[in-house]
């Protein structure tokens, strides 16, 4: 309870983020960063905004 599992895909942060405007912090396998960065930059986040750890 209070916790979610499974894929993060565009859905999920359309339902769970309100303002993309913030800072993201994505750590995770190469294909997964690349993926989240290019679902938050469509969704209108910053990229200079998205720190992550490989």
């Amino acid at each position: 309870e209070g916790y979610t599992t499974g894929r993060l895909d565009e859905n999920f942060f359309k339902e769970n983020v309100t303002d993309f405007k913030k800072h993201f912090y994505v750590c995770g396998p190469d294909k997964m960063i690349e993926d989240i960065t290019q679902i938050l930059e469509k969704l209108g986040a910053d990229v200079d905004a998205v720190v992550f750890e490989k």
